[in-house]
């Protein structure tokens, strides 16, 4: 990828910077800045160099239509907080265009939801040609979506001379530390329900990786595979396809051993149960106290730690004793931690570790679309 140090930024640009807003909110309000404070240095630093800075972005899934539910109009205020200046925001491009050509060296404006248009979503080449013309430069800082072929991450790079962001280029060089496992041995933590992507990455990454943690949706595929009773637990859509592929008596997968189970995922009834006692009536909930210290072991003696996907439903506060209690595990280690997921990054929150972890990826789709293939479109449109 060309990096934002490689442009030849003039003061007076006009710099279209395509990042990744689509935050947490609450009644309307911010419930979590992280994406939008790990976009600020590249900010800054097109601020310094006296560009005039047009933010682009998206909030929810609108399906091309206006809806005031997902506007970016208290992301805009928000950024203005954290970067101590006033921020202008414009509902449609032509208003931009015309307000655009009056700042000064050093502002900041951002545009409405970018998924208010169906071009967006469509990789339409008029809507992203409409984006060019208000730009003089197109920089990518939205890791998050970089497995999206959208107008504004695959099509507007290939009108405008075009980079990297700090942040694009921060995430790849550590995913990429990752991919080719330079702190060894390489323990990579998978949960969570998306089975059928993880499957693909834990073939991908088979010969890299020296420990599969795997814990959720793909572990009840594999134990089932194995024979085990996993009693309604379930097991993915096509889970059998990559179980095929894969050496399922290898050392480097390793499973649980027990776990909390129950009948309701949303009640509070539940016991912890060996994987030979599993009656055909519960599903595993999360992981039992034998799996942890497990898991927690290998954690403890790795070199690098990846880790997406929770080892249970943590949707009720239940079923999030074995996520919490691998995070704790972490503070005990001495390997490089790198976490990613929405999830995952909830659980790291809620026991208040982030010193613990050396790199917290913006991005859980693009995280492991990129640890599987080593590309994503975006990146291939900056190249």
């Amino acid at each position: 990828m060309k990096t934002l140090e490689q442009l030849d930024i003039k003061p007076g640009m006009r710099i279209l910077l395509r990042a990744d807003f689509n935050v947490a909110m609450d009644g309307g309000k911010i419930a979590d800045d992280f994406r939008m404070q790990a976009t600020i240095p590249t900010i800054n630093y097109l601020r310094k160099k006296g560009a005039k800075i047009i933010i682009l972005s998206h909030l929810g899934r609108p399906e091309g239509k206006i809806n005031n539910k997902y506007t970016l109009a208290p992301v805009a205020k928000h950024l203005g907080k954290l970067l101590k200046i006033d921020i202008k925001f414009f509902e449609q491009i032509t208003t931009a265009e015309i307000e655009i050509s009056k700042m000064k060296q050093g502002d900041v404006t951002m545009l409405e939801n970018l998924r208010f248009n169906q071009g967006e979503e469509g990789a339409d080449e008029k809507f992203a040609q409409q984006l060019a013309q208000i730009g003089d430069v197109y920089v990518n800082d939205a890791f998050a979506v970089a497995h999206r072929e959208h107008a504004s991450t695959t099509v507007l790079p290939k009108l405008l001379p075009h980079a990297a962001g700090l942040l694009m280029q921060k995430e790849v060089d550590m995913l990429n530390r990752v991919r080719e496992a330079q702190d060894k041995p390489l323990v990579f933590i998978m949960g969570g329900a998306k089975a059928e992507t993880k499957f693909k990455i834990l073939l991908n990454l088979f010969d890299r990786v020296d420990y599969f943690c795997i814990g959720g949706v793909m572990a009840n595929a594999i134990l089932k595979e194995r024979g085990v009773n996993i009693g309604k637990s379930y097991t993915g859509e096509n889970s059998k396809e990559y179980l095929k592929k894969l050496d399922l008596d290898s050392e480097k997968l390793q499973l649980i051993e027990d776990a909390r189970v129950g009948e309701d995922p949303k009640g509070e009834i539940f016991r912890i149960s060996d994987l030979s006692d599993i009656k055909e009536s519960e599903l595993i909930l999360d992981i039992g106290p034998k799996t942890i210290e497990k898991f927690s072991n290998l954690i403890q003696n790795a070199g690098t730690v990846m880790w997406n996907g929770p080892m249970g439903f943590i949707e009720n506060k239940l079923f999030r004793q074995g996520s919490l209690e691998l995070v704790q595990a972490l503070k005990n280690t001495n390997a490089k931690v790198v976490v990613g997921g929405g999830e995952t990054i909830q659980v790291v929150d809620e026991a208040q570790i982030r010193g613990a972890v050396d790199y917290q990826s913006t991005g859980g789709g693009a995280m492991l679309d990129y640890l599987a293939n080593g590309t994503l479109p975006a990146i291939e449109a900056l190249e």
